[in-house]
């Protein structure tokens, strides 16, 4: 960027711009500094590179939908209650509604992230009544994901209880739970058949 006249107005704009680039490219929070009260941060987010401006107390959520424009995890508690929100962070399920952005380390991966690698989830949770509304199913096969990546046991019973177990964390009015269970239940033995063959 070049600066044509030297006027006190087109050096500070070249400064702002300069000092703005540097935090854009930044991996790291702003030190602290009193000029600008946002943060410049890369985040990796399914499989790419984004800029993002980050004020203090701006959450993972937030940045996701507003600023990536990646709608599918939903704003619903705000409070990491409920699990509409539900994104991997190294394939980890965090809610992303209490994380703060400026503290992610790692690649986040949201639901658009994973729509081929759960292509036969999805398709169980509609045979099985998995979802009806479908606000929290996004949420729900995140967190589904990374219980199927981790590995269910073989037992029927020790499964569902794994799988009741992790997730509860993910709150869903309308189906009861029975069908994501069995949906998940399902998945998982028909990968393990898959593998099998």
């Amino acid at each position: 960027m070049a600066v044509v006249t030297k006027g006190k107005d087109q050096i500070f704009a070249y400064s702002l711009a300069k000092y703005s680039q540097r935090l854009v490219q930044s991996d790291t929070p702003n030190s602290g500094n009193a000029f600008s009260r946002w943060v410049g941060k890369m985040l990796l987010i399914n499989s790419e590179r984004h800029a993002a401006s980050i004020e203090p107390g701006t959450t993972l959520l937030s940045v996701l939908r507003d600023q990536i424009g990646l709608k599918g995890a939903k704003e619903a508690c705000g409070r990491g209650e409920c699990g509409a929100c539900t994104v991997l962070i190294d394939d980890v399920p965090v809610m992303s509604c209490i994380t703060l952005a400026s503290r992610v380390k790692g690649e986040v991966t949201t639901v658009e992230g994973l729509a081929e690698e759960f292509r036969d989830l999805r398709e169980a949770f509609a045979d099985y009544g998995g979802f009806q509304c479908g606000f929290c199913t996004s949420g729900q096969l995140v967190r589904a994901t990374a219980l199927l990546r981790a590995g269910l046991p073989a037992d029927r019973q020790k499964a569902e209880e794994i799988i009741r177990y992790e997730m509860s964390g993910n709150i869903c009015r309308c189906t009861g739970y029975n069908g994501i269970v069995e949906a998940i239940w399902a998945t998982a033995e028909a990968r393990r058949l898959n593998v099998a063959t």
